[in-house]
């Protein structure tokens, strides 16, 4: 086994270099870089080209099994391009992967043979760093391609940094390296204008079709270089393992990915950050080993290697109680409040025999290095978490699967715990009660966790029950709230409604003043009543409008014996209807009497008024006492007929700043789903956190509550898109604490990397 090992230990001291160096000249060395450079993207494009079809049945079942239409519309779009754009693409990934080759050729500074450690030019990458999302995709996609040729590709980075006169071309600054093929497919994709998120799905597929092919590539370009006497010593790459676990090209859809991610998760984090540490200088240039090649700890070792951290657990080491251990503030273990797993590893707590077992802390410790200084946990429920780190540590030695596994029940149990930590107060009721249940189930993991990780499911199951039942409560606090809201809405819009139906019935007629004092009064009110509680679709806002058109028409001239014989036929009902509605709204029995007296006033001077008007049309001259500003004795002063005067048109309370602006922000803020935790901030120093509980389907209206559904906050769609825009107002991510720590993990690793 030793000598095993011992054989699969690449040592990457310098004089290997020197020695490459002496037997070839600049030119030489380019002409075999270039050889490799051509059988390389020859390779590449031929085993992507021949997989076009199963690509695109793969994306064509992925749409089938989307579960938006907005990823369904994704994967349709890309499998679109490379049904009709597919060669293109391939002479696309081609021009780009020889460009970026030479690029790194030059500024390895062999072809002007200025050679300088570290020296590698980084001016083409083709990753923008503060674009986390692609960053972290590309980091999946080249971790998924270096665990399938891993040997290979150590061999070759040797091989090709030798003939570079470069020894720290190497790992990811190697131009045949994954890294840069996954780059070069991703330029090509940029040439061809293809949508940022149809790149990424593209480039999932590119990684899963050439997974495959790409260790077989790298052995034939290490077989051709030891031809050429270039390294021939190192023997690791040249023959594929059997026994190594591929990646399977065949699978598609969402268990392919899946089931990738679970394998390349922690061999990812190992090796970058064995990558890390040797970038920084092997002490004593010592070999070391890479993720594949390293040593698997024996069942016996792991087993008392968790023995050792169950003692610590439960605050001892051996026989000897923690507090008597020098180095060892035995006050953070119990507090919680920081990482204390590097000052175990530190004060020799615990028997490590291997590479693996400290590059294991040292990834946990990172891993709550973040979720210590995540701004949205409380420091209390923060320092809960922490007492932690020891159970999460056992998890993580017992199953490397915590690390990719997203419903692993450990995992799962500290996501929820953050979750339900978000806006939580120190205050009575609920939040008193969810630290009781939070503490009670961190205790249970110290006192009874030592191998059985079923216990995480157990109190996993035992919060998600305490939770719902909490939900329950608070939904029914939001559904008041919104009730409240949606009948302050309902009243706004009644409010324009009603005018401009008022407005519609009454323009261009010539009314008393009684009566239009009369429906912008005491009838406004009905109308806004009947829509308000029943609806625009109701009988009784029906009914309503029915009844305000038959009063303006009882008041107007009746200018022949029909018209006349209608009003005599229609008072009765008319007069019920305006009653009954008054009724509604509790108008006050003596101002409707006054009403229905001035009314029959009304009614007296319409008869009139029409036959004065019939009498003066027959005679064909003007009737004393009848023209417009002259109103027959019998009629009093209150009800003069006056031309009509417009309404102002009413809208809706908004200020400058809610004015709709359609933009990324407008779109963030319609695209928020209940639930979504928000921090709104007031003068940089008052911030508060608030969920989204609900949206108005009418005006658009955002609901806010704390954790248990009170102390809302209400906010219309363009001003909670202005403090979007203003950073007023900043989004929680949503992804499970573990997943964002391990993506910002891998994301620092690959950063130091390169």
């Amino acid at each position: 086994m030793t000598d095993t090992l011992q054989r699969n230990v690449v040592n990457i001291n310098a004089n290997s270099f020197d020695r490459s160096r002496k037997s070839l000249t600049a030119a030489e060395a380019i002409e075999l870089l270039h050889a490799c450079r051509n059988q390389a993207i020859e390779a590449i494009c031929h085993a992507w080209r021949d997989r076009n079809t199963q690509i695109e049945d793969s994306l064509l079942a992925n749409a089938d099994q989307s579960p938006t239409l907005e990823t369904r519309n994704l994967y349709y779009a890309a499998q679109g391009i490379v049904h009709n754009r597919g060669d293109a693409l391939t002479l696309a990934l081609r021009k780009h992967f020889i460009e970026t080759f030479e690029s790194r050729i030059r500024a390895s500074g062999t072809a002007r043979n200025d050679t300088k450690p570290g020296a590698l030019s980084m001016e083409l990458a083709l990753v923008d760093e503060e674009d986390f999302e692609q960053s972290l995709a590309l980091s999946k996609a080249v971790a998924r391609l270096q665990f399938d040729s891993v040997e290979e590709l150590a061999a070759l980075d040797q091989r090709i940094s030798a003939l570079m006169q470069d020894p720290q071309a190497k790992d990811e600054r190697n131009p045949l390296g994954a890294k840069a093929i996954c780059q070069a497919f991703l330029a090509a994709c940029e040439q061809l204008e293809i949508g940022s998120q149809i790149q990424l799905v593209l480039l999932q597929q590119f990684g899963f079709r050439i997974a495959g092919d790409l260790p077989k590539i790298y052995q034939r370009l290490n077989q051709f270089l030891v031809s050429k006497d270039i390294l021939p010593s190192i023997r690791v790459g040249l023959a594929e393992h059997k026994s190594r676990t591929r990646h399977a090209s065949v699978k598609t859809g969402a268990t392919q990915t899946e089931n990738a991610d679970q394998q390349d998760i922690f061999a990812l984090l190992l090796q970058q950050l064995i990558g890390a540490n040797a970038a920084a200088g092997p002490s004593g240039g010592a070999p070391f080993q890479l993720p594949g090649i390293t040593a698997v700890a024996s069942p016996a070792h792991i087993a008392s290697l968790v023995g050792s951290l169950t003692q610590l657990q439960h605050g001892v080491v051996g026989t000897v109680s923690l507090g008597n251990v020098p180095g060892f503030d035995t006050g953070s273990l119990q507090s919680g409040s920081v990482n204390i797993l590097r000052d175990i590893r530190s004060a020799g707590l615990v028997n490590m025999d291997n590479q693996v077992d400290a590059f294991t802390i040292d990834i946990v410790a990172m891993l709550f290095d973040y979720i210590f200084d995540d701004r949205t946990i409380p420091d209390k429920l923060k320092a809960l978490i922490g007492r932690l780190q020891i159970p999460v540590l056992k998890v993580a030695m017992l199953d490397k699967q915590f690390f990719s596994k997203k419903s692993h029940p450990a995992r799962r149990l500290l996501d929820e715990i953050a979750a339900a930590s978000i806006g939580w107060q120190e205050t009575d009721g609920y939040n008193a009660q969810l630290f009781i249940k939070l503490d009670s189930i961190v205790q249970t993991i110290l006192a009874d966790f030592s191998e059985d990780v079923e216990i995480f499911a157990t109190l996993l199951d035992d919060l998600l029950e305490f939770l719902s039942a909490h939900q329950a409560q608070a939904e029914s606090a939001v559904e008041q709230s919104a009730q409240n809201i949606e009948a302050a809405e309902r009243a706004e819009i009644a409010k324009v409604v009603v005018a401009d139906e008022i407005r519609r019935v009454t323009e261009n007629l010539q009314l008393p003043d009684v009566i239009r004092e009369f429906l912008n009064g005491p009838w406004k009110e009905v109308l806004s009543h009947a829509f308000t509680d029943q609806g625009e679709q109701s009988q009784a806002w029906q009914s309503s409008l029915k009844t305000m058109q038959d009063l303006v028409w009882s008041v107007t001239p009746k200018r022949n014996t029909e018209d006349r014989l209608s009003l005599v036929v229609m008072l009765p009902d008319l007069l019920k209807h305006l009653r009954e509605g008054m009724n509604s709204v509790q108008i006050d029995p003596k101002e409707r009497e006054i009403v229905f007296s001035r009314l029959v006033t009304c009614h007296a001077a319409a008869v009139k008024a029409g036959l004065q008007l019939q009498q003066e049309l027959q005679s064909g001259e003007p009737t004393p006492g009848i023209s417009e500003n002259n109103s027959p004795e019998t009629t009093v002063a209150s009800v003069e007929i006056n031309a009509p005067q417009p309404a102002a048109p009413e809208r809706f309370e908004l200020d400058a700043a809610d004015d709709m602006i359609e933009d990324e922000y407008t779109d963030l803020a319609r695209s928020l789903k209940k639930g979504d935790w928000l921090e709104f901030v007031h003068d940089d120093t008052d911030m508060r956190l608030a969920r989204l509980s609900w949206v108005s389907s009418m005006r658009g209206i955002y609901l806010f509550t704390n954790n248990e559904g009170m102390d809302a906050l209400t906010i219309a769609l363009p001003r909670l898109a202005a403090r979007l825009r203003n950073n007023e107002a900043r989004l929680i991510e949503a992804s499970p604490l573990t997943e964002r720590a391990v993506e910002k993990l891998i994301h620092r690793l690959q950063s130091k990397a390169a």
